[in-house]
């Protein structure tokens, strides 16, 4: 199976079930059906360039260079959520177990646990080792 794309892919995730690609092309997002073979959904012109998805359940998270978090419905393209954590560019985006907590990894050595529910900054992170009991 081959997806080809115009632009640099700047992010890629494969959902749990392995049944959707989610992929960062420049600025803009789009999701593969692989059992189809077929695009989905593309979201054009997003906030900054996707540097990082996270999914949790039906929402996928994507983060930006410009520290932005955009929150998206995987079946519309919906933009649910815009949440600006901090101002450095996002390199990595996780989601714990209990699906409540999104980590975000900067680029300047700190992550940022955040609250999804409640929308609230709960813990700035300098450890490896910190991160990894937050995502368990």
């Amino acid at each position: 199976m081959t997806f080809r794309f115009t632009g640099t892919v700047s992010a890629i995730l494969l959902s749990e079930e392995c049944k959707r690609l989610f992929v960062a092309v420049n600025r803009d997002l789009f999701v593969w059906d692989i059992s189809k073979n077929e695009q989905t959904l593309s979201v054009r012109g997003c906030w900054g360039g996707i540097t990082a998805f996270a999914l949790q359940g039906l929402v996928l998270w994507a983060s930006c260079q410009d520290g932005t978090l955009c929150c998206f419905d995987i079946y519309t393209g919906e933009c649910k959520r815009l949440t600006g954590i901090h101002g450095h560019m996002i390199s990595a985006l996780g989601v714990n177990s209990d699906n409540n907590t999104l980590i975000a990894a900067t680029n300047k050595d700190r992550a940022f646990a955040w609250d999804i529910d409640h929308q609230i900054l709960v813990d700035q992170l300098f450890c490896m080792t910190k991160i990894c009991e937050q995502l368990r």
